[in-house]
This record gives C-alpha cells, structure tokens and sequence, in this order.
C-alpha cells in the first residue's frame, strides 16, 4: 500500500474513463 497502488489504480481510472469514452462514441454512431 503506496505510490505504486496509487499509480496503478490511477491508471486503471484512466482506462476505465476511455473505454467509456469509446463506449459513447460507439453509441453515438450507432444511434446517429
């Protein structure tokens, strides 16, 4: 329990925001 818990989780937190972002892109041009 640390940097490096935090530096991952902080990169797992930016994945998962990405692949929202893919996820509402995808929904739009689906939905266009």
């Amino acid at each position: 329990m640390g940097e490096r818990s935090i530096g991952s989780c902080s990169s797992e937190v930016l994945y998962k925001e990405l692949q929202l972002q893919m996820m509402q892109a995808l929904i739009l041009v689906v939905y266009r």
